[in-house]
């Protein structure tokens, strides 16, 4: 459970301090992203045999790249998510991840021929660069940060 949540700049809050609170689930991410890397790894390691066809277009070392990045972002932001120590170092980790998923995810947009995994993968790159601002607004100013105190029961 999360022990620091964003606090807004403004009062009432303004629609860019409701995006930052709420940029997208994580779960979603973490999950997804996770399984979605497995399943390009996959294609990667077998080419022709994946579920993924945009892998074979682009150059092996770039597919490799863009597998590895997914699959390592998703494992990264479970890894924040579930993280029991410091809240800290749960967001450094979460910011060291986020980017590789962008990179694998404008990639794989750049590369796709598909109007749905281009939306999908253009959805994730702005819900993930979302994501990611209100975590490094949140670390660089710690005035918009709320400390939960736990329950002890």
């Amino acid at each position: 459970m999360p022990t620091r949540l964003h606090r807004a700049r403004h009062e009432p809050p303004s629609l860019v301090d409701r995006w930052l609170a709420h940029p997208i689930e994580t779960h979603t991410f973490g999950a997804s992203w996770t399984a979605l890397g497995l399943l390009l790894v996959w294609t990667w390691i077998d080419p022709g045999g994946g579920p993924s066809t945009v892998l074979q277009v682009m150059h092996p070392a770039v597919a490799a790249g863009v597998a590895i990045a997914l699959l390592l972002a998703g494992v990264g932001i479970l890894l924040a998510i579930f993280w029991s120590g410091k809240d800290s170092t749960s967001w450094r980790i979460e910011l060291t991840a986020l980017p590789l998923g962008v990179a694998a995810w404008a990639s794989y947009a750049v590369a796709a021929s598909s109007p749905f995994w281009i939306t999908l993968a253009l959805g994730f790159v702005t819900g993930a660069t979302a994501r990611w601002w209100a975590i490094w607004v949140n670390t660089r100013n710690p005035r918009l940060t709320i400390v939960v105190e736990s329950d002890p029961a």
